[in-house]
């Protein structure tokens, strides 16, 4: 089942706006050419994450969940927070096709008449994850071409929080989530602001 919510703003009134992409995926592993995919979670904002300006999260079916030693953990942290109760309730979830469709629709109407840039957390696995589903339902071409409409540019904010790191901050500290795509990607979000208030020499 996909919860979408879509908002028409002034954000497409100029001819190129710049705008950012995050995106975020659970899984079963952290190897983004062979780990299951359960959930997929975009959202589309202004540069400064103050508005968002459309939003999707879609549960990806399963008809069965395989458990080995590699990826018990991850199962067990998605049994827990229910993800795959709902992967594997048809009333919940979406076939892979649906999902591709509704992941290619929403990066090809996001970047129709703006720059958008890919944002998030850990984003090179998200990407290759987003590319590895969308070729596993239509051609290499075309899923290159929707891959290819997104700019080369990433505002990945492992970086920001790895510097953060480096001054002796602790950004995890109040990182203990549900690990569900809208919750991940509503941190991630809001990461990005306090960073940004920093960067401007706004006290926190």
């Amino acid at each position: 089942m996909t919860n979408t919510n879509a908002t028409t703003t002034s954000a497409s009134a100029g001819a190129r706006d710049r705008l950012l992409l995050w995106v975020d995926t659970e899984t079963d592993g952290v190897d983004p050419e062979s780990c299951e995919v359960f959930e997929v979670g975009l959202k589309l904002t202004d540069m400064l994450a103050t508005r968002i300006l459309r939003s999707m999260s879609v549960v990806v079916r399963r008809e069965c969940v395989h458990v080995d030693r590699d990826n018990w953990k991850a199962i067990r942290m998605h049994v827990d927070n229910h993800l795959l109760d709902e992967c594997l309730d048809d009333e919940r979830s979406s076939s892979m096709a649906a999902v591709v469709l509704q992941v290619g629709d929403f990066i090809t109407a996001a970047t129709n008449d703006a720059i958008v840039y890919p944002a998030g957390t850990n984003l090179t696995f998200d990407l290759r994850i987003i590319r590895r589903i969308l070729s596993s339902q239509l051609d290499e071409h075309t899923a290159d071409r929707i891959m290819g409409l997104l700019h080369y540019r990433h505002q990945d904010i492992t970086s920001l929080r790895l510097a953060d790191q480096a001054l002796d901050h602790n950004p995890y500290q109040h990182h203990a989530g549900t690990h569900r795509v809208d919750d991940c990607l509503t941190r991630d979000i809001q990461d990005y602001r306090e960073y940004l208030q920093r960067l401007n020499g706004d006290e926190q």
